[in-house]
């Protein structure tokens, strides 16, 4: 099994606009580093070192992952992570 993670549209870019991909479990360190490794300049566009940018929120099953786990947050096979756009406005 794997987990899906789905990306909004300015990251499909980097997967052949696909808007699920699917990697192996671990944490979400390890699959923006497969990504990276499969879509070279993803992981630039996320991270800003070893903490997500400020104008992406991150989810886990639809729970926002919080800056405690971050990119450290374990992961398991059939989790569904999404990758989003921060919108602010109104």
């Amino acid at each position: 099994m794997s987990v899906s993670v789905r990306l909004c549209v300015p990251l499909q870019r980097f997967c052949n606009n696909k808007e699920v991909v699917y990697h192996e479990a671990g944490s979400l360190k390890d699959i923006i580093q497969g990504l990276e490794s499969k879509h070279p300049g993803i992981a630039e566009v996320i991270l800003s070192g070893d903490r997500i940018k400020d104008h992406f929120i991150v989810s886990v099953n639809d729970k926002i992952i919080d800056d405690k786990d971050g990119i450290n947050t374990v992961l398991k096979d059939g989790d569904e992570v999404s990758i989003m756009p921060l919108v602010i406005g109104g």
